[in-house]
Order: structure tokens, then C-alpha cells, then sequence
């Protein structure tokens, strides 16, 4: 795949990070549109997937232009920069649940005590946030991304070297994944709420497709006429089945008893095999309808949620915030239409967040001195498949 920016992904990535928003309000009307209520998997497949697929991307375009070490450096800085953002979103979160406490205003989005931790041991709390041993709800997805982006460059070299033994290893890595997940430091015996070790997974996948992607895609579009409609039957078994998971006695007696006791409970912490099946079967859809339908990227509909995904980090860590500080508002008494004005105003933040973040890149980059070239030829990224 080429280094350029693909407007499509920029797209999906602000659109899940819109529906990341709106399933952080628990109880939100509008969470009924989001993925989670329709499949059985939810944006955070997406968002993984899309991050795995872009962070293999960038480092491509990097080994390119100014060699792999300083990929990997790119790399390990946008880890240090994700971590901040959990430190610094977890204790604003968790100042706010405490504050709301306070005021006797209720909200389900985040675990309150939490904040009651803070304001009784605020430097041993923020210590443990910063080790990632505490990790307050709704940031607590940000540690898996922490450990990804340092295993980024080891992943992309496997997948560009030996992609089928670098996939063997991440499946076999995920098979062992609970218990390995449970070595980890954490406040919670069975380690990370989002057990890296299982959904390094799906960011291997979307890795895979970021490197050799025109190769793959080329294959798979060969067998579309097998594959549309295998996936469009998984997503409509997963969008009858997935009321289920919000409401398990929605279908005890009815003819899809068995399947529903065959597939539930769906663990999401450890990547249920079953929520990978569901995303992928939604994400070959919407590559099919795109190739169907000429989508207008640059237009107005579809820009500013690009803007959004294209600048994801502090649009997410300002959506935790804004999803909170939502159920807050939508919780206790006062404004009619609580619920829907939040949402409004979390996508006009979000899109306002996403311009300022654009504004600093631009003066960052317009600052930046010119790249070198490496002395030694990148490895291409459209090389066959080997062991």
C-alpha cells in the first residue's frame, strides 16, 4: 500500500471514534446507530483494526524516506504520547467523578470510586495511573495502544520478513492470551480490562492488510462472489443476535435458542473469536459498497468526520471527557433532550478538537527540518507472501 493518507480510513476511524463517544453515555438514544447494537462486535474492533493497518503505513513511508531505526523512534514517541494522554484524561476523569460526587450527581459511565481514590491518596493513585496499574473506565483501552505502538515496528519487520510465521505467532499468542495477560501489572488479578495479548490480534490483521494490502485485496476480490454474501450472512445473523447481548431473555425459546447459548457469553476483554468474525464481515461489506458507490470524500457530509479520524488521539481523549461529562448532564434533572444534546455537542467538540490538532501539526511540520534518505533501499511493500 502506498504512504499516502487513504481519505476512506480517515473516515471510518472519526466514525468510530463518534460512536466511541456515544457508547461511553450509557442509556444514550443514539447509541441504537452505533455498531454495538447492530453487531456483535463494536468499534473498538474497528478503531484497532484501523490503527494497526495505519501505524504499518506510516512506518513504511519512514523506512522509505529515513530508514527503519528512525520508524521505530517514531514509533516509540507516539507510545510515550498515548501514554500521556491516559495519564492525563485518567486523572481528569476521574477529578470530574469526584467533583460530581461531591455535587451528589449521579453518572454510570465510570466506577466512582474512583475518583473517591484520588481525593483520598491523590499522589499514590496518580502513581498508579502513570504505571498503568490503574485504569480508570473509559481510558482503559489506551495501555493496549500503549504496548502496540512499542511492538509496531517488530510486527510490521515480521509481516514484511515472514508474514505467515509473524501471523502464526500473534494466533498463538492470542490462544494463550488470558493467561498471560495475568503476569501483567494491575490493579485487577486477571491483569488489563483489554488484554493486549489477545487483541494484538486484530491489530497484526490490520497490520497485514497496511503492508502487503493491494496484494491481499487483489486475492480476496477475485473470490468476492464467494465472500459477499458468506459476510453479509454473518452480518445479519450478527445484527438479529446482537439485541441479545443487551438483553439476554430477549430470544431464550426461539428457534435460534442453540445458536444463542452456543455463542454467548461473548467475552470482549479477550477478543472473542466471535466479535472478530462480525467485524470482519462488516468491514468487507463496507469495502464492497465503497467500490460500489462513489463516496464523496472531500465533501462536506464526510470531510469533517476525516478531519476527525485523522487526528484521533486527542479527539478519543477529549470524547472520554465529553462522554462523561454527558451522562452527567443527560442523569440529573434539567434540560429536556438531554441525551441528544450532548451527542450534538460531543461531535461539534470533537470536530473543533480535530481543527486545533490540525492547526499544531501544521506549524510543527512547517518547523520540521527535511528528511534524509536512508543509505539502504526499504523493503517494498507488495513482496509475496512467504513462511
Amino acid at each position: 500500500m502506498s504512504g499516502k493518507r487513504i481519505q476512506a480510513v480517515d473516515f471510518f476511524r472519526g466514525l468510530v471514534l463518534l460512536f466511541i463517544v456515544v457508547d461511553h453515555m450509557p442509556g444514550n438514544p443514539l447509541g441504537k446507530v452505533t455498531m454495538r447494537h447492530w453487531s456483535l462486535a463494536d468499534a473498538t474492533e474497528a478503531f484497532v483494526f484501523i490503527s494497526g493497518f495505519t501505524a504499518a503505513m506510516v512506518q513504511l513511508r519512514l523506512i522509505a524516506r529515513e530508514g527503519r531505526l528512525v520508524a521505530a523512534g517514531r514509533m516509540l514517541r507516539r507510545s510515550a504520547r498515548i501514554h500521556l494522554a491516559f495519564v492525563a484524561t485518567a486523572l481528569a476523569l476521574c477529578a470530574l467523578i469526584a467533583g460530581a460526587a461531591a455535587l451528589d450527581l449521579e453518572q454510570q459511565a465510570v466506577w466512582t470510586g474512583f475518583g473517591a481514590a484520588l481525593v483520598a491518596e491523590p499522589l499514590r493513585f496518580a502513581l498508579g495511573v502513570v504505571a498503568m496499574v490503574i485504569q480508570p473506565g473509559l481510558v482503559n483501552v489506551l495501555p493496549l495502544y500503549v504496548l502496540l505502538m512499542l511492538a509496531a515496528p517488530l510486527i510490521v519487520w515480521g509481516l514484511e520478513a515472514v508474514p505467515l510465521t509473524t501471523l502464526a505467532a500473534s494466533l498463538a499468542l492470542w490462544w494463550t492470551a488470558p493467561g498471560l495477560n495475568a503476569l501483567l501489572p494491575s490493579d485487577r488479578p486477571e491483569g488489563y480490562l483489554f488484554n493486549p495479548f489477545a487483541w494484538q490480534g486484530i491489530f497484526v490483521l490490520g497490520a497485514l492488510f497496511g503492508v502487503h494490502g493491494r496484494a491481499l485485496l487483489e486475492r480476496l476480490d477475485r473470490g468476492a462472489w464467494a465472500l459477499t454474501p458468506v459476510a453479509l450472512a454473518i452480518a445479519l445473523a450478527a445484527a438479529f443476535l446482537a439485541p441479545v447481548w443487551e438483553v439476554p431473555s430477549v430470544a431464550p425459546d426461539s428457534v435460534f435458542a442453540g445458536l444463542v447459548k452456543a455463542i454467548y457469553p461473548i467475552d470482549k476483554w479477550n477478543l472473542d473469536p466471535v466479535r472478530v468474525a462480525s467485524f470482519l464481515a462488516l468491514a468487507w461489506l463496507a469495502r464492497r459498497l465503497t467500490l460500489w458507490i462513489a463516496m464523496p470524500w472531500d465533501g462536506p457530509a464526510l470531510a469533517w468526520l476525516s478531519l476527525i479520524g485523522r487526528h484521533g488521539l486527542p479527539c478519543f481523549a477529549l470524547g472520554t471527557v465529553i462522554s462523561l461529562a454527558g451522562d452527567i448532564i443527560a442523569r440529573n434533572p434539567g434540560l429536556p433532550g438531554a441525551d441528544y444534546v450532548a451527542a450534538l455537542v460531543a461531535a461539534l467538540l470533537l470536530w473543533a478538537t480535530a481543527l486545533a490538532s490540525a492547526y499544531w501539526d501544521r506549524r510543527a511540520l512547517a518547523a520540521r527540518p527535511p528528511p534524509t534518505a536512508p543509505s539502504t533501499a526499504a523493503a517494498g511493500t507488495l513482496s509475496p507472501i512467504r513462511h
